[in-house]
């Protein structure tokens, strides 16, 4: 089979020049040429010893070919493989009735070539008389019967097994009834006869054993028998292939001997090592094949950030391969995958988890059960204990010990590929780390390893069981190009759906809108899907803040950071066109509590408001620009309306906060007055002032700082005055709403 025009899961030995990559084609031939310069009287056992997978098979291939075509007359080669003789098979039989086959066929060629064979053997038989039983294959037959304990009568070994010995019934009966006048020869005498016999004939047999290193103990012992003791006739050369180990180990089982090797030391008086392929072959190989398979499948060369990764990782991971094999291995497993996988994998990334398959499983299992663990903690479905993340990062460490190479060994070197991971083996590696945003959503848009989204496509052709196919993502930038209605059908659904998490399905779309992909979504995408942020996000906090408690913040799911990557991207686009698009969806959603809290942070992030010290790098608006906007929103947005609902309480002392920063002190300080002028009002806003905080011993629960209450309007000591005053009234209307603000205020003294 020539290179590159395998499939998946063949792993076929070389027997073509043209396929050899590993130099096999020099060995072979000097292989050759010392078998044919043997003295023709010398009979010896030459032993060819490699690893599993080294290539023996395929360098046997090309020294039978060799010595095939290179045989000096009167030479014969036999392919002898005992492992497909089976576990019941006669290996006396497989081996020396073949040889009887040549023998007869030489007999009858030089006594009477001109007959059919059948007719000669017939009426030669007859003529003979006391010497009608001579002949060099009827002697092997008989010895084949004596040696090996096959109790058969010859006529059956004669006419089912050997070659040119297909009788005529009658013939056939003769045969059998035949008074053998050598029948009382001992296997010694019949060893003679042929040794003679051989050597009058001229006939010399060159025997090639291949896979001996797979045979059962008692099969493998039984080889070496018949190589050392029944068939070792002087004009016979045996050629074996074996792993040496892995023999001695077969004899050392079948025979009980204490050391295997010396003993294959008597039978195997010259033995050859294979050479190992350089490394740097092995990666070569590797290398080009898999290049090659992706233009297969493709249609084009990698690009220059592919092709680079790929030579890094064969470079790094793949000096650990030792045999062919190993990459046939690797390779196969590549094809096997990627045409159906291409577009849910990254190539190198691909290449590099199945170089380590092959020659560190244990690491590879380790990335498995890491990135699922990994996966899960990042969700925020579940959260590993510190003990299992440590247990998790010794076994990173005792499975990069068994790489060969410092390279691969370190722990910085993989975090390259498996995020979270740093170090060397030297100093300790780690696990678990952080990684920046940026970092993920690459990984994501490049559908890589490191995705928490894409990873297990790698290890089980599918996406994990908490992640959305990408069929529903991009039916979810369809309906923002095309229906907003349909999608905040869709979205809003989506926030009451868990799915198989902790986490709603919502909140797994937000993860999957990465920048990559809502920049290759369109602007007319991006403008639905911010336009939804606007109008419906309060649906979505009210939603969560009631599933979730006290400690729910809008922050906490992704929305604010999605909307800033919308409005970057539109920016970047269109300016004016992407200003006047904010302009009017912060003026139509001016009530909107999260569409104040966010538009605040915005201020913040420009150093607009508070004391955040924003990083250049990530603003997006001018001091201009964001004036113009926060003169627009002031204008449109309501005061906010008490109400008694706690969850109401809560969003309302937000939105006061932001209306403060965006529409002015002096604005909410009028609000406060006007509003708050009945007792009953001003509680329930001093209600809305608490702060939600949570303890080991206590749980969650709401804890109010006048001081920081007071500086909503910069009026130190005005609201504690005013709650004296009420307490003084024991308004017993008021006691309900007295006690929850007294219990707030008490609680912030003991936090």
């Amino acid at each position: 089979m020539r290179a590159g025009e395998r499939r998946a899961g063949q792993d076929a030995p070389i027997s073509a020049d043209d396929d050899d990559r590993y130099g096999f084609t020099a060995v072979a031939d000097g292989l050759a040429e010392s078998i044919h310069a043997l003295e023709d009287d010398a009979g010896t056992v030459i032993g060819i010893e490699g690893r599993w997978g080294a290539g023996k098979t395929s360098l046997l291939n090309l020294l039978l070919a060799r010595l095939r075509a290179a045989s000096p007359p009167g030479t014969h080669v036999i392919h002898f493989s005992p492992w497909l003789s089976g576990p019941g098979g006669n290996l006396a039989e497989a081996l020396l009735l073949p040889v009887a086959g040549i023998l007869q066929q030489v007999e009858s060629q030089r006594e009477e070539a001109d007959r059919r064979l059948r007719k000669r053997i017939a009426r030669w038989w007859k003529k003979q008389g006391k010497s009608r039983n001579a002949g060099a294959a009827l002697k092997v037959l008989k010895y084949v019967q004596q040696t090996s304990g096959h109790l058969a009568p010859l006529a059956d070994l004669a006419g089912n097994v050997v070659p040119g010995f297909g009788l005529a019934a009658k013939g056939m009966d003769a045969l059998a009834k035949l008074d053998l006048s050598a029948r009382g020869k001992t296997a010694a005498e019949l060893r003679g006869e042929i040794e003679s016999r051989l050597d009058a004939l001229g006939l010399t047999f060159v025997v090639v054993i291949d896979d001996l290193d797979r045979l059962e103990p008692s099969q493998a012992v039984e080889v070496l028998r018949l190589v050392r003791s029944v068939a070792d006739f002087t004009r016979f050369r045996y050629v074996m292939c074996y792993d040496r180990d892995v023999l001695a180990h077969a004899v050392h089982q079948g025979l009980g001997v204490q050391d295997g090797q010396l003993y294959l030391q008597k039978i195997v008086p010259i033995s050859f090592s294979l050479p190992r392929p350089e490394s740097f072959t092995l990666r070569r190989h590797f290398r080009d094949e898999a290049t090659q398979l992706y233009r297969e499948v493709h249609g084009d060369a990698p690009d220059a950030e592919t092709l680079s990764a790929l030579e890094r990782a064969t470079d790094v991971y793949g000096e650990a391969l030792a045999t062919p094999r190993e990459v046939g291995q690797a390779l196969s497993a590549i094809r096997f995958r990627y045409a159906g996988m291409k577009d849910y994998v990254w190539f190198p990334d691909l290449c590099l988890l199945q170089l380590i398959r092959v020659t560190n499983p244990a690491l590879h299992d380790w990335a498995e059960r890491y990135l699922s663990e990994r996966a899960i903690e990042m969700s925020g479905d579940a959260t590993l204990a510190d003990e299992e993340k440590q247990e998790i990062t010794v076994a990173l460490d005792h499975a990069l010990a068994q790489f060969p190479t410092h390279a691969a060994r370190s722990g910085w070197e993989l975090g390259r590929w498996v995020p979270g991971v740093q170090g060397r083996r030297e100093k300790g590696v780690a696990a678990f780390q952080d990684e920046d945003k940026h970092s993920a959503h690459a990984a994501t848009a490049r559908r890589r390893l490191a995705s928490p989204v894409y990873w297990r496509y790698y290890f089980a052709f599918s996406a994990p069981g908490n992640v959305l196919s990408e069929g529903y993502v991009q039916n979810i930038l369809r309906l923002a190009s095309e229906d907003k209605e349909a999608l905040a059908k869709q979205l809003l659904e989506s926030v009451t759906d868990n799915g198989v998490s902790s986490r709603t399905w919502f909140e797994h779309i937000l993860t999957r809108l990465t920048p990559a992909v809502t920049l290759a979504a369109g602007a007319q995408a991006r403008a639905g899907l911010l336009a939804f942020l606007f109008v419906h996000a309060d649906e979505v906090m009210l939603y969560y803040y009631r599933q979730r408690g006290l400690m729910y913040r809008y922050q906490s799911i992704g929305i604010e950071e999605l909307a800033t990557q919308l409005i970057a991207q539109a920016l970047d686009t269109s300016r004016p066109e992407a200003l006047a698009m904010l302009q009017e969806l912060l003026e139509e959603s001016a009530g909107s509590t999260w569409a104040a809290i966010y538009f605040r942070d915005v201020m913040r992030l420009h150093r607009a408001a508070g004391n955040r010290p924003g990083m250049e790098s990530e603003k997006f608006l001018s001091a201009v620009e964001l004036e113009r906007l926060r003169q627009g929103m002031a204008e449109k947005m309501s005061p906010p309306a008490l109400d008694h609902d706690v969850d109401k309480l809560d969003e309302t002392g937000s939105y006061l906060w932001a209306w403060r920063d965006i529409a002015g002190m002096e604005t909410v300080d009028r609000w406060v007055e006007e509003e708050c002028s009945e007792d009953a009002a001003f509680l329930l806003f001093l209600l809305c002032m608490r702060s939600p905080v949570t303890s080991s011993d206590r749980g969650r629960y709401f804890r109010l700082d006048i001081t920081t209450a007071e500086k909503l309007t910069d009026q130190p000591g005005l609201y504690r005055a005013r709650l004296d005053e009420i307490v003084a009234k024991n308004d017993p209307a008021l006691s309900g709403l007295q006690n929850d603000v007294l219990e707030a205020i008490s609680n912030g003294r003991d936090y």
